[in-house]
This record gives structure tokens, sequence and C-alpha cells, in this order.
């Protein structure tokens, strides 16, 4: 399930899935049915209750990982689509869809990058630590797991900008975890 669903299964709300290509252009025209507004799960803030759940501030975190993606992103902000994941890639209201660039693109039309806010699920065990990790001033270790909290986004959606920089990520923090694991089993023989 896409994590832009997370939130209105949770509440078990209907969503229509529009998945052919001309669906973007219908959605640019028809917005509405039957007097009910159609609007983009995908775009935008979403303002849902949050049923009193606790409140969690990372505007601390925000603008250090918007200056760890250097410009990869439009915005950092807190999430109440995510119920599962730690991160989502959200389209700008007033911008091209990460889709509509797609098909752009594959049709051979030039297209500048969409301005994307990454939201992050502040309830996420995740997010917690890399906001601790980052509040603690333990940026070296911090980095890494932020920026693969993007590259998890992106992978989600289905558009990696560098594979093979989000495996050698990918591999530095399997090796971490590796010769922490290796270094407990020792402690505990």
């Amino acid at each position: 399930m896409a994590p832009h669903l997370e939130a209105f299964r949770q509440r078990g709300w209907d969503v229509i899935l529009l998945t052919d290509p001309v669906d973007e252009w219908l959605v640019q025209v028809l917005t509405s049915f039957e007097e009910t507004p159609l609007e983009s799960v995908s775009r935008g803030e979403l303002e849902l209750d949050d049923d009193g759940a606790e409140k969690v501030d990372i505007s601390g975190l925000s603008p250090w990982l918007q200056g760890v993606f250097g410009g990869a992103v439009a915005s950092v902000r807190p999430s109440t689509r995510l119920t599962e994941s730690p991160a989502v890639l959200v389209d700008d209201v007033h911008g091209p869809s990460a889709n509509m660039e797609r098909i752009l693109r594959a049709a051979q039309q030039e297209v500048g990058p969409a301005r994307r806010h990454l939201e992050l699920n502040v309830k996420h065990p995740l997010v917690r630590d890399l906001a601790t990790l980052h509040a603690r001033g333990a940026t070296e270790v911090a980095e890494p797991i932020a920026r693969l909290l993007l590259d998890e986004a992106l992978l989600l959606e289905g558009s990696v900008r560098d594979a093979p920089a989000l495996g050698r990520r990918l591999q530095g923090l399997l090796q971490q975890a590796a010769a922490q694991a290796v270094a407990r089993a020792s402690l505990d023989a």
C-alpha cells in the first residue's frame, strides 16, 4: 500500500485509485463528482484530526534535514497522512505531480523538477531516533540515516534518482549494524 493512503485506510475512508496516464489530465478538469470534491491524496498538506495524539516537535530537525538534502525537497514537515511509514514525498499543491513529471519525460518533454515536500511521521521510531541523534549533535550518525529516509520515500514512489548512492549508503549502514551485532554476540559469549 502506498504511504499516501495510510491515514485513509486507518479511518476506513474510500479512495479512488486512478492508474491510467490519461487520469492525470482528467483530474485537472474533473474537480468534483456528484458535488463531492475530488482531491489528490499525494498533493499539498492534509488537514486531518490526529485523535488527540501526542504532538512531537520537529522544528529543530526540519531545517537541518533541508540542509542535508541540499534543495532536493522544498520542505520537511510533520505528516498527518502517515500512520505506519516513516516518510513520504508529497507534491506541491500548485505544481505538477511526480507522475505527471514521469509522463512528460517519457514523452520526451522538457520538464523542470517538481517541488516536493518530505513529510515525516513524527510517531515513527525511526523519525524519533533521528530527531534524538540530531538533538544530541550526533550528525555524523544521523546524516546517513536521514539520506536513507529520503531514499526510501523516493523508492516507494518508484523514482530513485541515484541508485548507486542509495546502495552505498545502505551498505554502510548494514556494515555498521553487522559490526554492532558481532560486538554484542562477542560480549554474550
